[in-house]
This record gives C-alpha cells, structure tokens and sequence, in this order.
C-alpha cells in the first residue's frame, strides 16, 4: 500500500462528522447569528457519540468495524496491525486504513447511500443508521453447516445472565427491527423496551461488548 492510499482514522472521522453534521443543519442552525459554534458543538457530537441523545458516534462505530474486521487498520509510525490488546482509541491520529477501507466506512455512515429495506434506522439526531455492510442473515454462514439461530436454540443459557442474555433472548426482535448487523444503540433501543421496570438499566459499553462476544461466537450474525 502506498502512502497516498493511506486514510488516518481521526481524519477520516471528523471528515464524516462534518458532513453528518451538515446535512443536518436544520436541527441547530439558528439566526441569531451563532451557527459557527453550534455546528462545532453538533461536528463534535457526531464524532465522539452521545448515548442519552441516541447518537452512535462516528468514532464508537469506526472501532466496531475495525472489531469485527469489516476494515483493518495499521500504525503510522510502524506500519503494523494492532495487537489483541492495543487501544486504538487512545491515539486515532496514529493509524491509517487503505482508501477502498475507508469508502466502505463512507458508504456505511453516511446518508444518501443505497441501503437494504429492514437495516437501517434514523437516530433522534437525524443521521441514519446503517447495518455494517456485507453482514449475513440469521442463516448459515458460507462453509458453515449450523446457523446462528440453531445454535443460539442449542445454547445453555441456564445460569447466564445480564446483557448476554438479554441481547440473546431479544435477538429476533432486535434483528426484525434492525437487520442482522444492529449496532450497540439499536440493540439497546430493543432491551430499554424490553426491560422490567425494576431492573437495572444498560449501558452502551457493555451491550457493545457482548454483542462482540456474541459475533465471534457466531451466535448471532456478523
């Protein structure tokens, strides 16, 4: 890969995060004059995410891709893929990904693209919401003879509890409303419903991680 195929990944979000924020002007432009700090303050917003106002983030959802391995990522300094525990949040200005990669990433969280009926959603601050692309149904993957759904019907779920289970016993509600490659806050729209009053509430980070751990265990798709 040459270096003018390089797209660092903190550019390559606020490059989205402007547009999102652009294309929804109407919801914090104003004319009193302030537009330039409101659309700082909606460009950071759409970047970083917000969990209260429903608003993924382009950042939360870049990682999750890299996660999955939707697009793969390298150092700039060293011109390696990170390790299993390496944070590439603490430093974003310090990885690039190739051009095609980052087309994929444009095509995902940005409005205006084809999209498939049943996956997508729009999100209380007006960006839409797409499935992670090239993402399969509740069915068996290529070369794979069992499904998600029969192995979640094979799944011991006798002493699991918290999210875990939750996202497993919600799934098909989950993948009805938003396709089978739902997102951290899609998911947990679908369990705030859901859930007993009395219970205690979920939280964005750790319905993110099960529903890593749930992929990789291929008990539901992605």
């Amino acid at each position: 890969m040459t270096q003018d195929d390089h797209v660092i990944v903190e550019h390559l979000a606020l490059e989205i995060a402007e547009l999102q924020a652009e294309n929804n002007r109407e919801q914090w432009s104003e004319n009193d004059g302030d537009d330039d700090m409101r659309k700082t303050v909606a460009t950071t917003l759409a970047k970083i995410g917000f969990d209260e106002a429903g608003i993924s983030g382009v950042r939360p959802l870049l990682l999750e891709m890299i996660e999955r391995g939707v697009i793969s990522v390298r150092s700039v300094l060293f011109d390696l893929p990170p390790g299993k525990k390496t944070d590439i949040s603490a430093d974003m200005e310090g990885w690039y990904m190739s051009r095609a990669d980052a087309k994929k990433v444009r095509d995902y969280l940005l409005p205006g693209k084809k999209e498939t009926q049943g996956n997508t959603s729009t999100a209380p601050s007006g960006t839409t919401e797409k499935a992670a692309p090239d993402v399969a149904t509740d069915g068996a993957a290529e070369g794979d003879a069992i499904t998600p759904a029969e192995r979640r019907a094979n799944h011991d779920m006798t002493n699991k509890r918290g999210a875990r289970r939750a996202i497993l016993e919600a799934w098909g509600e989950i993948e009805k409303c938003y396709g089978p490659a739902a997102d951290g806050v899609q998911v947990l729209r679908v369990l705030k419903r859901m859930k007993d009053d009395n219970s205690k509430p979920w939280v964005l980070k750790t319905v993110r991680n099960r529903l890593i751990e749930l992929r990789k265990e291929k008990l539901i798709p992605g």
